[in-house]
Protein backbone atom coordinates (compact mmCIF):
# COMPACT_ATOMS: atom_id res chain seq x y z
CA UNK A 1 0.00 0.00 0.00
CA UNK A 2 1.19 3.50 -0.80
CA UNK A 3 -0.31 6.44 1.03
CA UNK A 4 0.27 9.99 -0.16
CA UNK A 5 -0.79 12.55 2.43
CA UNK A 6 -1.85 16.15 2.20
CA UNK A 7 1.01 18.52 1.46
CA UNK A 8 3.07 16.16 -0.69
CA UNK A 9 4.15 16.87 -4.30
CA UNK A 10 2.08 15.99 -7.38
CA UNK A 11 -1.08 17.22 -5.69
CA UNK A 12 -3.08 20.41 -6.19
CA UNK A 13 -1.75 23.77 -4.97
CA UNK A 14 -4.24 23.75 -2.08
CA UNK A 15 -2.94 20.36 -0.92
CA UNK A 16 0.68 21.45 -1.31
CA UNK A 17 0.05 24.64 0.67
CA UNK A 18 -0.90 22.66 3.77
CA UNK A 19 2.77 21.83 4.39
CA UNK A 20 4.31 25.10 3.30
CA UNK A 21 5.95 26.75 6.28
CA UNK A 22 6.18 23.51 8.26
CA UNK A 23 7.73 20.57 6.44
CA UNK A 24 6.75 17.79 8.92
CA UNK A 25 3.11 18.42 8.07
CA UNK A 26 3.78 16.81 4.67
CA UNK A 27 3.81 13.52 6.61
CA UNK A 28 0.37 14.35 7.95
CA UNK A 29 -0.30 12.50 11.20
CA UNK A 30 -4.08 12.59 10.87
CA UNK A 31 -4.04 11.17 7.33
CA UNK A 32 -1.91 8.19 8.32
CA UNK A 33 -3.90 7.54 11.49
CA UNK A 34 -7.21 7.56 9.59
CA UNK A 35 -5.84 5.26 6.88
CA UNK A 36 -4.45 2.80 9.43
CA UNK A 37 -7.75 2.65 11.30
CA UNK A 38 -9.65 1.99 8.07
CA UNK A 39 -7.20 -0.67 6.93
CA UNK A 40 -7.25 -2.56 10.25
CA UNK A 41 -11.05 -2.71 10.04
CA UNK A 42 -10.98 -3.92 6.44
CA UNK A 43 -8.18 -6.49 6.71
CA UNK A 44 -8.45 -8.94 9.61
CA UNK A 45 -4.79 -9.94 9.28
CA UNK A 46 -3.69 -6.44 10.31
CA UNK A 47 -3.13 -6.08 14.05
CA UNK A 48 -3.89 -2.54 15.23
CA UNK A 49 -1.75 -3.15 18.32
CA UNK A 50 1.39 -3.95 16.30
CA UNK A 51 2.02 -0.98 14.03
CA UNK A 52 5.50 0.38 13.54
CA UNK A 53 7.29 2.92 11.37
CA UNK A 54 10.70 2.98 9.73
CA UNK A 55 11.72 6.38 8.40
CA UNK A 56 14.84 7.69 6.75
CA UNK A 57 16.28 11.19 6.94
CA UNK A 58 13.69 13.91 7.49
CA UNK A 59 11.88 13.78 10.80
CA UNK A 60 8.27 13.36 9.64
CA UNK A 61 8.21 9.67 10.61
CA UNK A 62 9.64 10.38 14.06
CA UNK A 63 7.28 13.33 14.47
CA UNK A 64 4.36 11.11 13.42
CA UNK A 65 5.39 8.44 15.93
CA UNK A 66 5.73 10.81 18.88
CA UNK A 67 2.48 12.63 18.07
CA UNK A 68 0.44 9.44 17.71
CA UNK A 69 1.45 6.98 20.41
CA UNK A 70 -2.16 5.78 20.29
CA UNK A 71 -1.44 4.29 16.84
CA UNK A 72 2.25 3.43 16.65
CA UNK A 73 4.08 1.04 18.95
CA UNK A 74 7.56 0.93 17.38
CA UNK A 75 9.63 3.41 15.42
CA UNK A 76 13.06 3.15 13.86
CA UNK A 77 14.59 6.46 12.89
CA UNK A 78 16.93 5.00 10.30
CA UNK A 79 19.02 7.80 8.97
CA UNK A 80 19.68 11.23 10.24
CA UNK A 81 17.56 13.15 12.68
CA UNK A 82 16.84 16.45 10.97
CA UNK A 83 16.77 19.77 12.80
CA UNK A 84 16.57 22.84 10.56
CA UNK A 85 18.16 24.95 13.31
CA UNK A 86 21.41 22.99 13.14
CA UNK A 87 21.90 22.01 9.51
CA UNK A 88 24.52 23.59 7.27
CA UNK A 89 22.05 25.27 4.91
CA UNK A 90 19.96 27.59 7.08
CA UNK A 91 17.84 28.55 4.09
CA UNK A 92 16.07 25.18 4.42
CA UNK A 93 14.59 26.19 7.76
CA UNK A 94 13.82 29.73 6.60
CA UNK A 95 11.97 28.54 3.49
CA UNK A 96 10.14 25.49 4.86
CA UNK A 97 9.66 26.37 8.52
CA UNK A 98 9.67 30.15 8.61
CA UNK A 99 12.15 32.60 10.09
CA UNK A 100 10.46 32.48 13.51
CA UNK A 101 11.29 28.82 14.03
CA UNK A 102 9.23 26.35 16.07
CA UNK A 103 6.25 27.26 18.21
CA UNK A 104 3.86 25.42 20.53
CA UNK A 105 1.94 24.09 17.53
CA UNK A 106 5.08 23.45 15.50
CA UNK A 107 7.70 21.72 17.56
CA UNK A 108 10.61 19.39 16.97
CA UNK A 109 10.75 15.72 18.01
CA UNK A 110 12.93 16.63 21.00
CA UNK A 111 10.04 18.76 22.26
CA UNK A 112 7.79 15.70 22.10
CA UNK A 113 10.09 13.42 24.13
CA UNK A 114 7.58 13.26 27.01
CA UNK A 115 5.11 11.53 24.66
CA UNK A 116 7.25 8.42 24.17
CA UNK A 117 5.53 5.23 25.30
CA UNK A 118 6.46 2.78 22.56
CA UNK A 119 9.80 1.38 21.46
CA UNK A 120 12.25 3.69 19.69
CA UNK A 121 15.53 2.92 17.93
CA UNK A 122 17.55 5.92 16.71
CA UNK A 123 20.23 5.19 14.11
CA UNK A 124 22.75 7.88 13.22
CA UNK A 125 26.11 7.84 11.50
CA UNK A 126 28.72 9.94 13.28
CA UNK A 127 30.51 10.97 10.10
CA UNK A 128 28.87 10.46 6.75
CA UNK A 129 28.40 12.33 3.49
CA UNK A 130 25.36 14.10 4.97
CA UNK A 131 27.18 15.31 8.10
CA UNK A 132 27.11 19.02 7.10
CA UNK A 133 23.32 18.87 6.83
CA UNK A 134 22.66 16.29 9.53
CA UNK A 135 25.38 16.65 12.19
CA UNK A 136 25.42 14.18 15.10
CA UNK A 137 24.23 17.04 17.33
CA UNK A 138 20.76 16.68 15.79
CA UNK A 139 20.46 13.12 17.10
CA UNK A 140 22.17 13.94 20.39
CA UNK A 141 19.67 16.72 21.16
CA UNK A 142 16.85 14.19 20.74
CA UNK A 143 18.63 11.61 22.91
CA UNK A 144 19.28 14.23 25.58
CA UNK A 145 15.60 15.21 25.62
CA UNK A 146 14.59 11.55 25.95
CA UNK A 147 16.98 11.08 28.87
CA UNK A 148 15.70 14.21 30.61
CA UNK A 149 12.16 12.85 30.18
CA UNK A 150 13.35 9.54 31.72
CA UNK A 151 12.28 7.56 28.65
CA UNK A 152 13.68 4.20 27.57
CA UNK A 153 15.03 4.09 24.02
CA UNK A 154 17.69 2.36 21.95
CA UNK A 155 20.34 3.91 19.77
CA UNK A 156 22.84 2.75 17.21
CA UNK A 157 25.62 5.22 16.45
CA UNK A 158 27.66 4.14 13.45
CA UNK A 159 31.22 5.38 12.95
CA UNK A 160 32.04 6.82 9.56
CA UNK A 161 29.38 5.07 7.54
CA UNK A 162 26.05 5.92 5.97
CA UNK A 163 23.42 4.52 8.30
CA UNK A 164 20.97 3.79 5.48
CA UNK A 165 23.12 1.23 3.69
CA UNK A 166 24.60 -2.13 4.48
CA UNK A 167 23.69 -5.57 5.68
CA UNK A 168 24.51 -4.91 9.35
CA UNK A 169 22.15 -1.97 9.74
CA UNK A 170 19.42 -3.74 7.75
CA UNK A 171 19.68 -6.77 10.04
CA UNK A 172 19.46 -4.58 13.14
CA UNK A 173 16.32 -2.88 11.78
CA UNK A 174 14.59 -6.19 11.02
CA UNK A 175 15.65 -7.67 14.36
CA UNK A 176 14.13 -4.69 16.18
CA UNK A 177 10.84 -5.07 14.33
CA UNK A 178 10.71 -8.83 14.92
CA UNK A 179 11.47 -8.42 18.64
CA UNK A 180 9.03 -5.60 19.36
CA UNK A 181 6.20 -6.15 16.85
CA UNK A 182 6.19 -9.91 16.29
CA UNK A 183 7.38 -10.30 19.91
CA UNK A 184 9.68 -13.13 18.92
CA UNK A 185 13.41 -13.74 19.24
CA UNK A 186 15.02 -12.69 15.94
CA UNK A 187 16.54 -15.66 14.08
CA UNK A 188 20.33 -15.86 14.03
CA UNK A 189 22.44 -16.28 10.93
CA UNK A 190 20.07 -14.60 8.49
CA UNK A 191 22.12 -13.07 5.69
CA UNK A 192 21.07 -9.65 4.39
CA UNK A 193 22.49 -8.65 1.03
CA UNK A 194 20.26 -5.66 0.32
CA UNK A 195 19.76 -2.39 2.13
CA UNK A 196 16.50 -1.06 3.56
CA UNK A 197 17.04 2.18 1.63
Amino acid sequence: MLLDTRGTPLRSKAFHDTSYGWAPSAGNTDDYAAAIRQLTKRYVFMDADRIGIYSVFYRAGLQNFLERQDIYKVHIQGGCVMDARLIGASVVGDVWEGCEGPSEERCYPEDLAENLQGKLLVIHAINNHNAPCYPPATALRLLDALQRADKDFDMLMLPGTNESYGAYTTRRIWDYLVEHLAQEVPPKGVEFKASMF
